[in-house]
């Protein structure tokens, strides 16, 4: 339906009728995605585009092939902590900001003050009718195609400050001032042979990568079968250095055999990033790499002969998010607790029902650690610069 759905965003591979892009103004009209009727005669530039394609520089000077190229190769970008706010705009920067949900960005329902902040908790803010509310700014979790986790963490207005209705009380790392800004400000030089170029083609220096800063998320699980002995398992969110036990648990069975028993298969990609040892008594689960515990998950399907130290730390980590909802459900109509309660995985209150990649059911408690590295810009990564600047060859070459 033109003036909401982006026809060149939109995939027209096997996921057609499963995924779809709204354009900037999409004419939704419920919580459920009624979509509202559009006078197709009278659309403007912002209902036509999605926003990958929105924030696409000259975008309207582009064919639908190359703003299509684009569009694909943004999706694909190393997304990064010290971004900047981009030299070269289309518009569609502050747009986003505007329509960006709570998920990125916070913004004052009336005027007021700052009361107080819960690092990766919440900020709580009073308004000039006298009305406190509790904002959350628990760092969001997005997924990435290879399993990965980005957490985006959130700035926050300082405590004591003043504000006006719609100002931005807090924001993800990826906008400045309420403007989008996915990438850096680089000096890069265009050179090209007879006229002809190279398209999906990089050269990156060893001084721009050093300025970039990204982490990733990575999720290290492992299962405790009911009736086993647990000797050892990390309760503090703290940092671990590679080889580091997060759990050690004693079993009857081999690594192999313990592996087989759960139904894991020993070619999986992600058995090949976890580290795993045996002793004569013990399996233990190590730290693959060094980073930083931000979040610690139990997924409890059988409570009966489970050890101990894991019931106790999966009521421990229940609680803690329990009373973090009830803070936030102050003052709140149901659609914005819901809405808080989507920046955070509750699904592991319940006991039962967890299941494994591939649908498997398991016995037992799946124990999730998600551990932060930090990680420099690769050779192959595809970084944000939508502004530039042209060096001075590059002037000189282009104007020839």
């Amino acid at each position: 339906m033109p003036g909401n759905i982006s026809a060149a965003s939109t995939s027209e591979s096997s996921d057609v009728g499963l995924v779809n892009h709204h354009t900037m103004t999409p004419a939704i009209i419920s919580q459920y995605g009624n979509y509202g009727i559009r006078d197709i005669e009278s659309l403007t530039g912002w209902e036509m585009l999605a926003l990958d394609e929105a924030l696409t520089p000259m975008q309207n000077s582009c064919d639908s092939d190359r703003l299509i190229m684009a569009r694909t190769h943004s999706t694909q970008v190393v997304p990064v902590e010290n971004s900047e706010i981009p030299i070269l705009m289309t518009g569609a920067e502050h747009i986003t900001g505007q329509i960006a949900s709570t998920r990125f960005i916070h913004r004052a329902k009336f005027g007021g003050k700052v009361l107080d902040i819960v690092p990766d908790k919440y900020i709580s803010v009073k308004y000039d009718n006298g009305v406190i509310e509790n904002l959350d700014i628990i760092p969001r979790k997005s997924r990435t195609k290879r399993g990965s986790f980005i957490q985006l963490e959130m700035n926050t207005m300082a405590k004591d400050t003043l504000f006006k209705k719609n100002d931005t009380l807090a924001w993800t790392k990826n906008f400045n001032q309420g403007i989008y800004s996915g990438g850096k400000n680089v000096v890069v030089c265009f050179m090209n042979y007879r006229g002809y170029c190279h398209e999906d083609s990089y050269t990156i220096t060893d001084d721009l990568a050093a300025k970039i800063k990204r982490t990733i998320i990575k999720p290290v699980n492992i299962i405790i079968p009911p009736g086993t002995k647990v000797l050892n398992i990390q309760e503090e969110k703290k940092f671990v250095n590679t080889n580091d036990i997060l759990v050690e648990f004693v079993t009857d069975l081999n690594l192999e055999e313990y592996l087989k028993n759960q139904d894991i298969d020993l070619d999986d990609e992600d058995l090949e990033r976890t580290l795993l040892s045996q002793n004569s008594r013990s399996i233990k689960l190590h730290a693959s790499f060094s980073g930083e515990i931000v979040d610690m998950k139990i997924k409890l399907n059988t409570k009966r002969d489970m050890d101990q130290r894991v019931l106790n730390l999966h009521k421990k980590l229940v609680e803690e998010d329990s009373k973090l909802i009830k803070s936030l459900a102050k003052n709140k109509n149901k659609d914005d607790i819901m809405s808080s309660l989507d920046n955070m995985d509750t699904s592991y209150f319940e006991i039962g029902g967890h299941k494994l990649k591939g649908g498997k059911e398991f016995l037992g408690a799946n124990i999730i650690f998600y551990i932060r590295e930090e990680h420099p810009l690769l050779n192959g990564d595809k970084h944000k610069s939508v502004a530039f600047k042209f060096c001075e060859l590059g002037e000189n070459l282009i104007n020839r």
